[in-house]
């Protein structure tokens, strides 16, 4: 009888689904009356829907672990009855975020309406500031000594751009005076001037009630660039330099209007082991966070939005972690030196200039970006809807561990491993971009084994080889050879696996791509259908047939979705 009883409703989860807050689970009413409970709690990947038990976690309330990031997070409830152990689930929780928690504090009190570069100028090396919740106007970069200590508490906001009041209607739109008709200008990289979005150099970016607006467009030297005002919407803004005066769509309704200002950065320095914790930091035209040449700083545990350049950035000893960084103007994270670690952030919604060239395809912009670095843990963070690449690295890496992050919707490739070599990408589920999953790209010596890889527009993992003879290393020629792609769980309802090369007939790269020391094995595909070519090898596309004829994946599974 036991065996047959059932929870007359699901248990039911209350609390916050975020790092570090804590989730509850009601017992759930029952038929017969329990002799006692048992609780356990499973993480949910996203897409996939596994779930699995996470461990030491048996009682009603479950801590939400840094490693659920990302994740859905599940109580398991038994009721003994009888005798007899009876399971109810309850439904799972939203995806796991990440937001500046409560910290404590001992220091020097800062209070809102101080000068903080001030009182940061002031203090010796070695200080412990204390913020307290209230927006901070920042209206000088803040530059930390050695060693010191910022720390703020939920809804503390550091905040370098300047307000835009005033506003009027005229005909359909809203119209104040600019605080400033000089365009500051940055390009990007590699441009040329070939742009999808003309206007997206101009970097006085705006934002309402916190969240960003969308440049259209703006008007500069009797040009306009971009869209022209009569064509704006809601959450749209147009810039006109000429005029003096910003356009909205929509009416702000009493919303606080910003304007990006502070083109060295919010919070900058070159001094080492400087702590950053619990702060939110937004609106400069430079980046948020920059360490400048100071090693070993801990960037923990805060919210950095709004920022035109990067977000945050990092160098020698850098630690990047339990950080939501998102809707900055072109990368969340950027990064150069050695034994640095990027853990737990949510990454969101970057490139927010529209950084596109003018055929739809982007560079040099997106969720984060490392470079000419050794030693970097990349893990269990969540890169979600960024405007371009979600992970790159790029440049002569070596030694780099990209393992256990969710890499979602991102607009072009998920994750890129480009020019660099002996790197490790595990444990990734990547899903949705356009573009490819995993991508690398004229880099030897990398293991891309145990990873979720489905639904990307181009296909699932490729090796690509170009004739890339720029950024010479010590570490020796930019190669894609000695790659391993195995035990990976792979589904494509569109583009290929395999490997490609371009540009490289009569030249020392040709035909490396397509070495024996390039293996892919003991991998699980998942396909729409078993006779169009899924993959791609030297001579171009071919059926799995085909495919499993050059050696490769010749005890892979193959089946239909």
């Amino acid at each position: 009888m036991a065996s047959a009883a059932r929870a007359q409703t699901l248990p039911q989860l209350t609390g916050l689904a975020r790092v570090g807050q804590r989730l509850h689970v009601s017992q759930g009413p029952w038929p017969d009356n329990a002799s006692g409970y048992r609780y356990g709690w499973k993480r949910c990947s996203y897409p996939t829907g596994n779930c699995v038990r996470i461990p030491n976690a048996a009682s009603a309330t479950y801590r939400v672990r840094r490693h659920d990031l990302g994740s859905r997070v599940q109580a398991v409830v038994t009721a003994i009855l009888q005798g007899q152990p009876v399971l109810a689930r309850s439904r799972a929780s939203r995806r796991v975020t990440v937001r500046p928690l409560p910290s404590s504090c001992t220091g020097i009190a800062v209070a809102p309406g101080e000068d903080v570069a001030n009182t940061v100028d002031a203090s010796p090396a070695g200080s412990t500031f204390c913020f307290q919740p209230g927006r901070y106007q920042i209206d000088r970069t803040v530059f930390p000594k050695a060693g010191d200590r910022l720390i703020g508490q939920p809804g503390t906001i550091l905040d370098a751009s300047v307000d835009v009041t005033g506003w009027r209607p005229e005909g359909a739109l809203w119209v104040a005076n600019a605080p400033r008709t000089t365009p500051t200008l940055e390009y990007g990289g590699g441009y040329n001037g070939s742009y999808k979005y003309p206007q997206a150099p101009f970097a006085d970016d705006v934002f309402q009630s916190d969240r960003p607006l969308v440049k259209a467009g703006v008007a500069f030297g009797g040009q306009i660039i971009g869209s022209g005002p009569t064509s704006l919407t809601a959450g749209e803004y147009f810039y006109d330099y000429d005029h003096g005066t910003i356009y909205l769509g929509a009416d702000p309704g009493g919303e606080r209007v910003g304007l990006v200002s502070l083109p060295d950065g919010l919070i900058h320095s070159y001094e080492p082991n400087v702590l950053v914790r619990g702060l939110t930091v937004q609106g400069s035209i430079g980046d948020g966070i920059v360490t400048g040449s100071g090693a070993g700083w801990i960037v923990f545990g805060n919210e950095v939005r709004l920022n035109h350049s990067e977000g945050v950035r990092v160098t020698n000893g850098g630690q990047v972690v339990q950080n939501y960084i998102h809707d900055n103007g072109t990368y969340g994270i950027a990064a150069t030196g050695d034994s640095m670690h990027v853990v737990a952030n949510e990454v969101a919604r970057n490139n927010t200039s529209r950084y596109y060239f003018a055929n739809g395809e982007c560079s040099d912009a997106g969720g984060s970006k490392i470079t000419l670095s050794t030693d970097v843990d990349l893990s269990w963070n969540w890169y979600d809807r960024n405007f371009c690449i979600g992970i790159w690295f790029d440049i002569n890496n070596s030694g780099v561990s990209i393992t256990h992050n969710y890499v979602d919707r991102n607009y072009e490739n998920g994750i890129e491993y480009e020019i660099s070599f002996s790197g490790t990408i595990q444990f990734n589920e990547v899903s949705g971009s356009p573009h490819w999953g995993i991508l690398d790209s004229a880099s030897p010596n990398v293991t891309i084994c145990d990873n979720a890889v489905a639904g990307n527009g181009e296909g699932s993992v490729i090796l690509n080889q170009g004739p890339r003879s720029d950024s010479p290393s010590t570490y020796g020629a930019h190669l894609a050879t000695n790659v391993t792609v195995c035990r990976n769980r792979l589904g494509m309802q569109s583009g290929r696996a395999g490997a490609q090369e371009y540009g490289v007939a009569g030249s020392p790269f040709a035909g490396v791509v397509f070495s024996a020391s390039n293996r892919f094995l003991d991998n699980h595909y998942v396909l729409a259908d078993m006779q169009s070519r899924w993959f791609e090898w030297a001579g171009g596309p071919v059926t799995i047939e085909q495919w499993r004829a050059t050696g490769q994946d010749t005890g892979s599974t193959f089946s239909m979705q």
